[in-house]
Order: C-alpha cells, then structure tokens, then sequence
C-alpha cells in the first residue's frame, strides 16, 4: 500500500480509460455489497491504472482487483507473493522490491524455485514477445554471491510434506489396525529420507500411536472411543477438541463461547502481536481452555511428541463476541487490531471445524443443534464464501 501511494503521482490510463475502469470498479462493488476501509484509497488509485493486491484484503474485494487486471485496465498493481502463485495473473513486467520472504518461522533469502515462480509471471501468452523481470537490489541487504545463488542457483530439491498428525493416524489405524506402520516404507518421505531421518519418523508415529492409547482413543482390539471418532475428522486440532469432548466441555458452552473458542483455537498471531483486553466471560473460558492444552503439552513433552498441539490464542475473541452478537463487519476493527481479510479467513477456518465436529457421529444432538446454529450466525455477509462465489462477475 505504501509503495502503491508513493506511484500515486503517475497516471497510466486515457480519459476512455478511466471512465471505464471507475464504472466497472463501483458496479462490482455496488454487486458485492462491500463494506471496506480500503476502498476510497482503491478507487483513487484505479483511476489512475494503479492498485494493490494482499491478504489483508477481503476476499471479495481481491477477486474484483483480479478481474480488472484481467481487463488490462490495471497497469500497475503492488503485491504480495500470494499474487503470483497459484493463480493465472501474467504481466509484461515484474518488479521485485526485495528479495526475502517469511518462510513460516524465520526470514530468509528467495528460494530460487519461488522467484522463478514468481518471474514467470512475466510475458503475456498470445500478448507480449518477451517478458521483463526487474529485480531492485540494494547492496547494503544481500550481497552478490546470495544474489547469483537466487538467479542462477538450481532449484532446490522437492521435500515431503508428510503430515503425521494424529486425524491422519487415526483413519490409518482404522483400516490397518497394527500394521500402520507398514505404509511408511511406500511413501515419499520414505523415498527421498537417510537412514537417520526414516528412523526419527518411525519414532514419532510410534510415539503418536502410544499416546492415542494411553488417552485411550485407541482402545483395547484396535476399537475407537467416541473421542477418537471426534478427533479422526478435527485436522490440526485433534487433542484439545478430543479432550474437550470428552470432559464435557463442549457441551457445556453455549453458542457464542463455542465461536470464541474454536475461533481462538484457529488463530495464529503474528510475531510480536499484541494481546487483546478480555472481559471477563472470555477470561473464563480462557483459563479453562489453558488447563486443557497445558494438560496436553506435559503429555506430548513426556512422550518427547513435537511440535506440541495448537495452543489457543484469544486475539479475535473480542471481536468473535460482536460479531456473534450481529456487529456490521466493519465495525469489526474497533475490536481487533488485524486486516479486513485475516478476519475473513479465521472466521471461515472456524467455520469448517465447526462442520467438521457436526459430521461426527459422536456428538450429542444438542451439540450438533448448537454447533449448526452457531454456523448459521456468524456466516454471513463477507464470510459467506458460497454467496460469494455465487455472485458472478
């Protein structure tokens, strides 16, 4: 955004141009219903053949800056990396303005792969004869030999992503029972891993495998408890809902506790983020979510089971509260200190754990009939993603 306010001066469309562009821009918005802090400073910049492109942004609201650079209206656009990839959005120019990224827990260098996925986007199929990558280096931030190794290096090595979370090995004890083990040896990991690294693995399923035993999801024969059955369709946050469920917690709550606690399980803060002041119903279930996944961490330490389980974080849960309560979604930032788009995200991240838990058999009806309610109320307007996609272009 500052960058796009600094390119603010040029202007890159005819006057045919401009009106063009204006009148699509507001009848998409007008169509979409949005409600959004960034759209004066959008529409100022679109008439110029300028804007910007993150994940801060609505979702509804990125899709309509795809499809006006789509059109050839948009001459400039500012963007995260989240641009280029996985979506066909081709330029005739691409310019870097640095050449690091946050790579999950730290910031590094470009991996060479990711700035060929992302230079590639240069060159117009059909459109251009050539593409231009720009690349703006300072010389004081990365010196010539990383330089090189990002252009010229080779593309580093395709790695396993196997997830042995435990939803995974519970659905693969379902149907192998003792001989989970067995798949291993045929997957990717197995293939492209040394000895030492098959051997750490091997480890950690076993280890997996005991704790879901002593907390008794696998029980005797190889049977799943009702918290097994709960926890084999929960992705990512298979213990703390499990051991929720099973000391009643749950079923406890009422609708509104039960967003704020999913929802505050879904989250994940940014380094450095400020806590939120709670009031003091959110302060309580706080203090008995913390019980619960300090519960599960002395376990998973014990049994030397790392990373450890999603802790809860209750950043959003203010802004859950009022959202709950019918809160306009632009009210929304009174509560909470985080983009438009990230609040999006994290309510529908919710939403799909709260269908999740609903597909399980375990569950009583009065938590199904909770949890079903509780979807109807908070997905609406913006978080909507079926009404969204239901409005075409």
């Amino acid at each position: 955004e500052e960058l796009a306010q600094e390119a603010s001066d040029l202007s890159f469309l005819n006057s045919s141009e401009k009106k063009k562009v204006i009148s699509m821009f507001d009848n998409l918005i007008e169509k979409f219903g949005i409600s959004s802090s960034h759209i004066n400073f959008l529409s100022f910049l679109i008439k110029k053949g300028i804007a910007y492109h993150h994940a801060g942004l609505l979702p509804s609201l990125k899709e309509i800056i795809e499809q006006l650079f789509t059109t050839g209206l948009i001459k400039m656009i500012f963007t995260t990396e989240t641009f280029a990839l996985g979506i066909n959005m081709p330029a005739k120019c691409v310019i870097f303005d640095d050449l690091i990224k946050f790579y999950g827990r730290y910031i590094r260098f470009l991996k060479t792969r990711d700035f060929y996925q992302m230079a590639g986007r240069a060159g117009r199929r059909n459109i251009d004869k050539e593409g231009f990558v720009i690349v703006r280096v300072n010389p004081h931030k990365i010196d010539l030999s990383s330089l090189e190794k990002i252009i010229y290096g080779e593309y580093e090595p395709i790695r396993s992503q196997l997830n042995s979370c435990y939803a995974t090995i519970l659905n693969l004890y379902k149907v192998m029972g003792e001989k989970i083990l067995n798949f291993y040896p045929l997957s990717f990991h197995f293939y492209k891993s040394n000895p030492y690294e098959k051997k750490e693995i091997l480890g950690l399923l076993k280890r997996k495998i005991s704790l879901l035993k002593n907390l008794d999801y696998i029980l005797d024969k190889g049977n799943f408890s009702w918290k097994a059955e709960l926890s084999s369709r929960v992705y990512s946050f298979e213990l703390p809902i499990g051991e929720m469920f099973s000391a009643k917690y749950l079923d406890s709550l009422s609708e509104k506790e039960l967003f704020i606690l999913i929802s505050s399980l879904c989250y994940e803060p940014r380094k450095g983020e400020k806590k939120s002041k709670l009031n003091k119903k959110i302060r309580k279930i706080k203090k008995e979510a913390d019980k619960f996944i300090k519960y599960i961490h002395r376990i998973e330490r014990k049994m030397r089971i790392y990373p450890l389980s999603k802790k809860f974080y209750f950043h959003l849960a203010e802004a859950s509260w009022m959202w709950f309560e019918g809160i306009r979604f632009n009210k929304l930032n009174k509560f909470c200190n985080m983009d438009e788009g990230e609040i999006v995200r994290y309510f529908r991240m919710t939403i799909q754990v709260f269908r999740e838990i609903s597909s399980s058999h375990a569950i009583s009806k009065e938590l199904r009939e909770k949890v079903i309610n509780c979807i109807k109320r908070i997905n609406r307007d913006v978080v909507d993603a079926e009404k969204q996609l239901s409005q075409e272009m």
